[in-house]
């Protein structure tokens, strides 16, 4: 929890001190979902009993990445909008399931419906407008795509439906701020 030149000078930082095996993930103060993931980390661990100057130290570097954002404009995630994501997602789903258990044959996990706003990908928030099915009176060209509008666009596009995810209220908000229309 340092900036590049921090952890590289500090022997005692988690860069400095992992193995060189060692798997790390990095998250960088520019990422939109950093400083509520790095909130949820920090609750997480204090429930566990992390040190409390470890926690509050996380809890520090987020409230910084989150207000270096808010001064350049840009939307970062609230702690609620990632928990509510949270709830929406099932247990397994995104690796295929639990061991020795058959993947869910839900091809639509999240009920999404034509109207609702969504985002595909790492995309902009936009209405979904249509969905085609995966049965074979569909075209093979379209089976499993979904159109989306995407404010500030006068035509659909089209996607693979498999992408689309209901949007976060904060990409709801950013949607309608963008002259979206619900």
């Amino acid at each position: 929890m340092a900036t590049r030149d921090e952890n590289t000078s500090d022997d005692g930082s988690c860069w400095n001190r992992a193995r060189d095996d060692e798997q790390m993930f990095i998250m960088l103060g520019r990422d939109r979902h950093a400083p509520a993931l790095i909130r949820l980390w920090a609750e997480m661990r204090e429930r566990e009993g992390e040190d409390t100057a470890i926690v509050n130290e996380a809890r520090e570097i987020a409230q910084l990445m989150e207000d270096e954002a808010v001064a350049k404009g840009k939307v970062v995630l609230s702690l609620d909008a990632v928990s509510m994501f949270c709830v929406s997602l099932k247990p397994g789903a995104a690796d295929g399931g639990y061991p020795d258990q058959e993947p869910e044959p839900d091809l639509d996990p999240y009920k999404l419906k034509v109207g609702q706003i969504v985002v595909a990908g790492r995309g902009r928030a936009a209405k979904l407008t249509r969905i085609f099915g995966n049965d074979k009176e569909t075209p093979e060209e379209i089976r499993g795509q979904a159109n989306i509008l995407v404010p500030g666009t006068k035509s659909a596009v089209t996607v693979d439906f498999a992408m689309l995810r209901p949007a976060l209220p904060e990409e709801v908000e950013a949607y309608r701020n963008s002259g979206g229309r619900m």
